[in-house]
């Protein structure tokens, strides 16, 4: 009596290993998509937080241009104010037969003049500071959205990394349940089926 119990264990034992590589190849190359895929949806969200980040960095160079023209409009307003109040003065020195030149009629317009100067050199100051704060404010947008745009990069270079590890744990898997099934099979001296058969009885 033939029983080819040997042979059927050698089956059996060369499906499992095949088996279990296939399935570490699957979960490596799974796991390495898996991380590549959320490196993609972190670089995704990096790129739009910096495209936000630019988009405030532009709101703030509009504010400078209106802090700017701002400045400017108030620089008109302050001279036509100077301008009429100095006329003012004049006017009513001359009509009360002052000159305008000497006297108390001379200190009201070294006033209006005095006060023009001061509210103009407030108002200067008030343009520099403020250029100055919305300057900042535009680089520290501009410097966010580069090194978030970085990480979300970096993040993806992470993930292709993941993925082609995955691809080569598979590889090393599959070539690895290979030489396995290969050791069960063909060994030195002997052919693939030597000593499969165990006779059993006379």
């Amino acid at each position: 009596m033939c029983v080819q119990v040997p042979a059927a264990l050698k089956i059996a034992s060369t499906i499992a290993t095949a088996g279990s590589a296939a399935v570490n190849a699957y979960s490596s190359v799974k796991q390495g998509n898996a991380a590549y895929q959320s490196a993609q949806a972190t670089n995704q969200a990096a790129q739009f937080n910096a495209s936000v980040l630019r988009r405030n960095a532009q709101a703030v160079e509009t504010d400078q241009v209106n802090v700017r023209e701002g400045a400017a409009i108030e620089r008109r307003r302050l001279g036509e104010t100077r301008r009429g109040e100095k006329g003012e003065a004049i006017a009513r020195a001359a009509a009360m037969g002052i000159d305008p030149n000497f006297g108390s009629a001379a200190d009201v317009v070294s006033d209006v003049e005095r006060a023009y100067s001061i509210d103009r050199n407030i108002l200067g100051r008030n343009e520099i500071t403020d250029l100055r704060t919305t300057d900042k404010e535009r680089r520290d947008y501009l410097d966010s959205a580069k090194l978030t745009e970085m990480e979300g990069a970096s993040a993806l270079r992470a993930g292709e990394s993941a993925r082609r590890a995955g691809y080569v744990g598979a590889a090393g898997s599959l070539l690895e349940g290979a030489a396995s099934v290969s050791s069960r099979w063909i060994q030195p001296g002997s052919t693939a089926t030597k000593g499969a058969k165990l006779r059993v009885g006379a």
